[in-house]
């Protein structure tokens, strides 16, 4: 298979006043060329994959506890993506919670930033969810 990409529409920028540090990080790990701001003793992952072969379609931060939604074109990509997230020195306690096996592979993972807003509910949807 063809190093394909799933995410065609471009995105505009995140209104910066709901834009966090966690949001950022997600949006860098899903940028090419940008990647996150990663422990050095926590990387895993292959330097080489293309993270746009995972699209996010819902984010929501309760608290420190965020949960993505999002489709990606294999199993293995979405291993690459939480990998990453692991590795991130903002997220801890990622889990994938459910991953469908149909054509994009649509799946729910969480996770925490223990360096969150606790008082802060948000909802980033596909058409608030904007890349910078």
């Amino acid at each position: 298979m063809p190093d394909a990409a799933i995410a065609d529409a471009p995105e505009a920028p995140v209104d910066a006043t709901t834009r966090t540090d966690e949001l950022a990080e997600i949006l860098d790990i899903l940028t090419p060329g940008r990647g996150g701001h990663y422990d050095p003793r926590r990387i895993r992952f292959d330097p080489t994959w293309n993270p746009k072969r995972v699209r996010r379609t819902d984010v929501r931060q309760d608290g420190t506890t965020f949960t993505l939604r999002g489709n990606a074109l294999t199993t293995a990509d979405l291993g690459q993506f939480r990998d990453r997230l692991k590795a991130s020195r903002l997220f801890r306690d990622v889990t994938i919670w459910e991953v469908e096996m149909v054509d994009d592979f649509p799946f729910r993972l969480t996770l925490t930033a223990p360096g969150a807003d606790p008082r802060r509910v948000q909802i980033f949807d596909r058409t608030t969810w904007k890349r910078p």
